[in-house]
């Protein structure tokens, strides 16, 4: 591995898996603290990266998780469809999501309400507040391969339009035109931040497509294997505990120490 060529401005980290235990668990509000600690030292001081989030939650979520972490750069939504500008308080749809993309959301959703919710026995969810990506949630006791596995039809019905990703906790069904990393490259290009200057944190094969274009790619515990055997840096630790051993990492191997 070569050397870091410059010093790291931002960590681009995923959200589920890595700054949380999942959604069905608590914050940890003390880490949150920290993270926030740092984002506003960044701003005066170049030793300190900030954080941001690429994310495949809806947009609400990430606009509250920016403002209790203290963020001021943009943060990537809905698997690269959306972006929230949190100094402006803007969102803003990738230009590669057409007005096509957007119908064909509209019916995807449509038939998978139909389906799943109206003519389902209950145990399938559909997360709300999304604008251009459908994420389906077992309900406990049906697990996640269940789920695939009884949407399987529906999944075969619009793959020529939408990606589907399956994660240990959902489904996910990902417009083919955006996906992370073309979401990653469109932050730099507003931020002005170089693609070198990015650490990118994620624990789900998704997660890769931003994080390959970063300077450094890093990787709790709980990733999932394939994608833990692609990463710089295999972290020790798992997801919310592995933050403070990533900042020790871009310490130990950045140009400025």
């Amino acid at each position: 591995m070569k050397p870091l060529a410059r010093p790291i401005r931002l960590i681009v980290a995923d959200v589920d898996g890595c700054v949380t235990r999942g959604g069905r668990q608590p914050f940890d509000l003390a880490m949150m603290q920290r993270i926030a600690e740092r984002n506003r030292a960044s701003r005066t001081d170049p030793g300190v990266p900030a954080m941001t989030f690429c994310t495949g939650r809806p947009l609400p979520y990430v606009q509250a998780l920016q403002q209790a972490c203290a963020c001021h750069h943009p943060a990537i939504a809905e698997f690269g469809a959306v972006l929230w500008d949190p100094v402006h308080q803007h969102h803003s749809i990738h230009p590669a999501y057409s007005e096509e993309d957007r119908r064909r959301y509209q019916a995807m959703l449509a038939e998978a309400e139909q389906q799943f919710i109206a003519n389902g026995d209950g145990q399938v969810l559909i997360e709300a507040g999304k604008v251009c990506q459908l994420t389906l949630y077992p309900k406990p006791p049906l697990t996640v391969p269940e789920l695939a596995r009884r949407a399987e039809s529906f999944s075969a019905r619009w793959s020529e339009h939408f990606a589907t990703d399956q994660t240990t906790a959902v489904v996910n069904y990902m417009p083919h035109a955006v996906n992370k990393g073309t979401a990653l490259d469109w932050l730099s290009r507003l931020t002005g931040i170089d693609l070198d200057e990015m650490v990118g944190l994620g624990d789900s094969e998704s997660d890769w497509h931003f994080m390959r274009l970063c300077a450094r790619s890093a990787a709790p515990s709980n990733a999932v294997p394939a994608l833990r055997a692609r990463v710089d840096w295999r972290l020790q630790h798992a997801a919310v505990d592995c933050i403070e051993e990533l900042y020790e990492r871009i310490r130990a191997e950045s140009p400025a120490a």
